[in-house]
């Protein structure tokens, strides 16, 4: 089942399936991998940290959340 996406300001943008974050086209636009998420461009770039349902970038602000 997948899981509702949402941004910064609580819009909904996607979904999430336990792997990847799709936008509301279907286009993959993220891939968490354990805690790490990564865009997927190859070479694959790492964008932040993924805990609790909260990716959160490097700079220390909100890159996406995750809700049921």
């Amino acid at each position: 089942m997948y899981k509702q996406v949402y941004d910064a300001k609580g819009n909904h943008t996607g979904t999430f399936d336990g792997e990847y974050v799709y936008d509301l086209s279907g286009k993959i636009l993220y891939r968490v991998d354990n805690d790490e998420v990564y865009n997927t461009i190859v070479p694959c770039k790492y964008l932040g940290s993924y805990e609790n349902g909260q990716a959160t970038k490097i700079d220390g602000s909100s890159l996406f959340r995750v809700s049921d």
